[in-house]
């Protein structure tokens, strides 16, 4: 049984084989594709789009069909041009219609509000590129008016930055309230540099403190290490010693199956369950907003306030905390560093792909950079 691929639900008839049935849908895509919803015989982009897909699913294409279907009805099909003829289309139409997709906000029940993703705009681009090059092969088109045509990049966010100062630094480094597991963690991310993933996904096989301590980063299922770069971090002294005393003290431990939790292949800080934390966990570090049992709202301090750091902070700055302490010199006097890093050591350290990332986020704080060219003032 053949069936056109139209909300009317056009049958065709009943045949003996299924190629003669797509034959005969093929047959009948070839005409409804100049056809108009009202018949008029000029091809409108709704009607050519319809009549494309369906001929794409009777040749027996099934990877992504459904998608691009998907696709074609929530945004192609709602075009303001989609019930134009073809030859109607201007490139001017399609920017500016691509332009306001990708202002708009995304749909359906997981959205939540937020603005439309540029990926989603361009498959929805390459949709209409695919429906009109089909168009101009078969002449229906001189020239596809979605030629030329650009996703615009999404507006950048400038991201706050900020970090912990050399007392601040201090104060985490001696804080007794936090417990040993997210001490150790906190430390190793502000010592090392390390990035929340890269933390949360470290096995006790990477983490060398014989010898010259270091830690290595590498990309795994479980490293959010970006690029897929692997990366040796030397350890200082107070990332090393926490990692020390959390190494002993679970030293001897067991997990459900009966396994050493301190083995080359296991997490330094598993979940509850034994995995990788999710996305976005950041040990309690940071103030939470929390209901009590009478509904009356309250704010839980985090580790940060109360190891003494009164401003916020979120985890990720610990990050920079180490880049802008490596910089400036801060631990030449304990002996951690021997000097200052330069910048490309830095981004070494911190496994950029290029020096033009480490340099916009902490060239100012380089010795000789903008915050020294003005002495600081008074205490006023």
């Amino acid at each position: 049984m053949a069936r056109l691929g139209d909300p009317k639900r056009t049958y065709l008839g009943t045949f003996r084989t299924e190629e003669d049935a797509n034959a005969a849908l093929l047959e009948a895509f070839e005409f409804q594709r100049h056809q108009t919803a009202d018949g008029t015989g000029a091809t409108t982009l709704v009607s050519y789009g319809r009549a494309w897909l369906a001929a794409e699913r009777a040749r027996g294409r099934r990877r992504g069909l459904d998608r691009e279907e998907a696709r074609f009805a929530r945004h192609i099909a709602r075009a303001p041009f989609a019930t134009w003829p073809l030859t109607a289309i201007t490139q001017r139409d399609v920017q500016r219609w691509i332009r306001d997709l990708a202002d708009g906000r995304a749909e359906g029940p997981r959205a939540k509000g937020q603005r439309r993703s540029r990926q989603t705009v361009s498959n929805v681009l390459n949709l209409l590129r695919a429906i009109l090059r089909s168009a101009v092969e078969e002449e229906a088109i001189d020239a596809s008016p979605a030629t030329g045509v650009v996703v615009p990049r999404a507006p950048t966010k400038e991201e706050p930055f900020t970090y912990l100062d050399a007392a601040e630094l201090e104060a985490l480094r001696t804080a007794t309230v936090i417990p040993l597991a997210q001490h150790s963690a906190f430390l190793l991310a502000a010592y090392a540099g390390l990035r929340p993933g890269e933390l949360w996904g470290l096995l006790w096989g990477d983490v060398i403190l014989e010898g010259r301590a270091e830690v290595i980063v590498r990309h795994s299922r479980r490293a959010a290490t970006k690029g897929g770069r692997v990366r040796r971090v030397p350890l200082l002294e107070p990332a090393r010693d926490a990692l020390e005393r959390w190494r002993d003290e679970r030293a001897g431990e067991v997990d459900e199956l009966g396994r050493e939790v301190v083995r080359d292949d296991a997490l330094v800080w598993p979940s509850a369950d034994g995995g990788c934390y999710r996305a976005g966990y950041d040990a309690g570090w940071v103030d939470r907003p929390q209901r009590s049992r009478a509904g009356e709202l309250y704010t839980q301090p985090g580790w940060a306030t109360r190891a003494g750091i009164e401003r916020h902070v979120p985890l990720k700055a610990l990050r920079h905390t180490c880049a802008c302490h490596l910089l400036r010199g801060t631990h030449v006097a304990r002996g951690w560093v021997a000097r200052p890093l330069r910048m490309e050591e830095v981004q070494s350290w911190l496994g950029h792909a290029s020096i033009t990332t480490t340099e916009r986020y902490y060239a100012r704080l380089a010795p000789g950079g903008l915050l020294d060219v003005v002495p600081p003032g008074d205490d006023r």
